[in-house]
This record gives C-alpha cells, sequence and structure tokens, in this order.
C-alpha cells in the first residue's frame, strides 16, 4: 500500500511498516560501493551479485533492529504509529511519547545492542577465509556493526540521540531541551558528514575513496534534514509541557439517550441511560455510524476511562494511547465530567500549536 511516508510492506507487530521511496537509488548506490570495495576482486557480474545479496541481508537487519526497538517500546507502554525504513536504518514514529526518560533510553539501547549481536555473530562465527560466502557474511556482519556504532553516537535522529535526549531530560526536567540539544547535535553531525563527504570526492581520485566519500554525503543529508525537522518538534514539545488535560479536553456538546440513534453529525454527546452516564459518543462514530444504535456504537463509560483535569497533559496522552476506545473522559475536582480527550481533539489541538 502507497503512504506519504513510504511503501508499506506489512504489519509484523500492528502498526505500518514502511519503506521509504529512497530507498531504492540509495540502495543502488550500496551495491555500486560494495562492488568497488568489498567484492572488488570479484568477476564484476558476480560481485553485483554478492552486493545486492549483502544488500537485502542487511536491510533485513535492519527490520530486526527496528523490530527490536517496537517490541521493547511495546512492552514498556509506548504506542508506535509507523516505522520508515532507509537503506542504513530506520526511523520510528511513535503515537505518544514516553512520559519517563527511563523509558525511553531502554527502548533507544535495544536496536544498537541488537545490531552488535548480529554483527558479532556474523564476524566471530565465520571461519578464516577467503572464499566468497565468507566474505559475504563478514561483510554482512560489519555492516551490522557500523549500523550500531552510528546509532550510538549522541544526536538526533540517531539511537544514541534519543539517549542523550533522555538525560537531558532527567537532569533539567524539560523534555523539549533534551530534545532540541540532541538534534542541534545531530544538524551539526549531518553537516560534517557532507564536509567530510565533499573533500573526500574533490580532494581524492581514489575510487575506493569516492564510494565512501557518496555515502557520506547521502548519510549526512539525512541526518542533518531529519534533525532540523526535530528541533522543530521540540518547540512543540516545549508548548505542551505545561498543559493539563482539562485545557485540551473537548466540551461535550450535549447528551443524547442510550435507545436513541446516532446522528448523522456532531459531537462529542454524553449518553445518559436512566439520568446516569452511560457512555461516550465520539464524532468520528457519528460520521460513519449514523443510524446505528448509540448504544451499539457508544463508547461505555467505567472508571478506567477517566483522567483528572488537573493532570499532566504528557502523562493523560500516554494514558489515552493505552485506551482501547482512544477516549478519555476528563474530571475536575468535584469528579463532575467537564469534557473529552481523544485522537480528534489531540489532533486538533496539535494543528493549533503548530
Amino acid at each position: 500500500m502507497q503512504r506519504k511516508r513510504g511503501l508499506e510492506i506489512g504489519r509484523p507487530l500492528g502498526f505500518p511498516l514502511l519503506v521509504h521511496r529512497s530507498w531504492l537509488p540509495a540502495g543502488a548506490l550500496v551495491v555500486a560501493h560494495l562492488v568497488v570495495t568489498a567484492y572488488g576482486g570479484e568477476d564484476l557480474l558476480f560481485a553485483v551479485g554478492l552486493a545486492v545479496a549483502t544488500l537485502i541481508a542487511f536491510f533485513m537487519s535492519v527490520v530486526v533492529h527496528e523490530l527490536a526497538h517496537s517490541i521493547v517500546s511495546r512492552l514498556l507502554g509506548i504506542r508506535i504509529a509507523d516505522t520508515v525504513l532507509y537503506v542504513f536504518g530506520g526511523v520510528s514514529r511513535v503515537a505518544v511519547e514516553p512520559v519517563l526518560p527511563a523509558r525511553e533510553i531502554v527502548a533507544a539501547l535495544t536496536g544498537p545492542i541488537v545490531s552488535a549481536a548480529l554483527g558479532a555473530v556474523a564476524v566471530v562465527g565465520v571461519p578464516d577465509g577467503t572464499g566468497s560466502i565468507a566474505s559475504f557474511v563478514r561483510t554482512v556482519g560489519y555492516a551490522n556493526l557500523a549500523l550500531a556504532a552510528t546509532n550510538a553516537l549522541p544526536a538526533l535522529p540517531l539511537d544514541g540521540g534519543r539517549v542523550m535526549a533522555a538525560i537531558v531530560w532527567t537532569r533539567t526536567g524539560r523534555r523539549s531541551r533534551g530534545v532540541r540539544r540532541a538534534a542541534r547535535l545531530g544538524q551539526i553531525l549531518g553537516l560534517v558528514s557532507i564536509g567530510v563527504g565533499v573533500w573526500l570526492i574533490l580532494g581524492s581520485g581514489v575510487l575506493d575513496d569516492t564510494a565512501i566519500a557518496s555515502w557520506l554525503v547521502v548519510t549526512g543529508i539525512f541526518i542533518a534534514t531529519t534533525a532540523t525537522k526535530m528541533v522543530g518538534s521540540a518547540k512543540l514539545i516545549a508548548s505542551i509541557e505545561n498543559e493539563t488535560a482539562a485545557s485540551w479536553a473537548k466540551p461535550f456538546v450535549g447528551r443524547i439517550k442510550a435507545d436513541a440513534v446516532v446522528p448523522p453529525k456532531g459531537g462529542p454527546f454524553a449518553v445518559a441511560d436512566e439520568g446516569r452516564l452511560a457512555g461516550i459518543l465520539l464524532p468520528s462514530t457519528t460520521a460513519t455510524r449514523a443510524g446505528a444504535s448509540v448504544r451499539d456504537v457508544m463508547v461505555p463509560w467505567t472508571n478506567g476511562i477517566s483522567v483528572r483535569g488537573t493532570e499532566p497533559l504528557e502523562r493523560a496522552l500516554e494514558q489515552l494511547a493505552r485506551q482501547p476506545g482512544h477516549v478519555l473522559v476528563v474530571l475536575d475536582e468535584e469528579g463532575v465530567v467537564r469534557g473529552v480527550l481523544d485522537d480528534h481533539s489531540v489532533r486538533s489541538n496539535l494543528v493549533d500549536q503548530r
């Protein structure tokens, strides 16, 4: 399935796994690089075949790297919206950011640890020799070790940058400050990588150096542009750090009886049954289930879907992400219902913040 962020290749853990449109041209660059360097002593066609096989094997390693992140994130209660795979790594987008820095550190470290383990097994486990198969396995191993080492750098969007951002967050109490600092380092790292690559291209006539230089330029462009976007996201994070659940709650537009039929539009509605709150009817439901029985399609009321209006917004958003119906009823200090917090209201507020 074609999406704006990439081509969907599956949902192994329930969220879209996407391949970015840059994968094919970047993959072609990797193949050319391997033909010149790792497999330069082979016949051309055989070298190309080995390079393509290495690219595929490394791609699968990247998938394992990203799925390791996602599995641990899920165990820690962090919901992944999607993951975009590039030829040299992946970037996951979370539905709601974690509210505890320790969770971010654990989730971020998982990928490099897995890649380092894969690389070590491939490099150490292959017996010494100069055969093509041994060369192929070692090349994939070294690529995984390089992936782990690169991701350990303390700059966003790399995993080490996530760790650094979480450490600054722990020390300052401001997640936005940590994201901004790590993203700024990402911008610097990206520009340095581009500069070194250009310098090698202009100053070296050696084919091996030119191949490495081209890779440095491509990687640097990706890191710098992604880090720049994250600097912008840090401003958004800063704008909501002092907000509460009540400030983003959407008031009910009215009441509707549980035995009524769903109106064609509007909401959210408080669903009443014998004078008591029985559930919530969301705008997304009125837009798609008009004419159905309210009782059949409402989100049933339970204490588990409530949140105090004074709760910090980030904690409320994390709780919202864990709710099956993705809706919270916001209560004031007296326990009186004041409104709802759902995916639609969150998206609307995020647009306003931008």
